[in-house]
């Protein structure tokens, strides 16, 4: 496009979409958990205190995997897609769930332990999900510098990589 050949049209092209698909994946996740405490009422002691964890749970997730998705879309601009939906197969939803070192660099990780933590909530020792002890800030920090990371990964990709606008005959 035109904006791609201005000095910082990628950067402000890159920033642009992310905070729009930030912004409208909140709306959406936000709304529907309104209609899950509204209409569904929670059946736990504090629903109120849920719904703001929640929140604040799916506030980080938009931000984390937005830049995840940035990564990948400026990596790979043709199949994002594709990898996007690869990485969440594979990456979030399998790896997080092998109970070894591995399973903490994945966003999922984190945002469970953030949840557990703020609602001080414990789980047995047999159980499957793998809950570190660790308080919440420490995964908070965890998580904001993997998203500063990603986006800053993303910006140099973008920085370096030349893009063809037009189709050459």
């Amino acid at each position: 496009s035109n904006l791609a050949v201005h000095p910082g049209g990628k950067l402000a092209t890159l920033l642009g979409k992310y905070l729009n698909g930030v912004g409208w994946t909140l709306t959406c996740c936000w709304c529907g958990l309104a209609l899950v405490v509204l209409v569904g009422r929670p059946d736990v002691s504090e629903p109120l205190r849920l719904a703001g964890v929640l929140a604040l749970v799916i506030g980080l997730a938009t931000v984390a995997y937005g830049a995840v998705y940035a990564v990948i879309g400026a990596m790979f601009h043709r199949r994002a897609m594709v990898i996007s939906v690869a990485y969440m197969l594979i990456f979030e939803l399998l790896v997080s769930n092998i109970p070894a070192f591995i399973n903490k660099l994945t966003v999922q990780h984190r945002l469970l332990n953030i949840l557990f933590r703020l609602m001080d909530w414990r789980l047995p020792p047999e159980s499957p999900i793998q809950v570190g002890l660790e308080p919440a800030w420490h995964h908070l920090l965890i998580l904001a510098s993997y998203t500063a990371l990603a986006l800053t990964l993303s910006i140099a990709i973008l920085g370096f990589r030349e893009y063809v606008t037009n189709e050459e005959s």
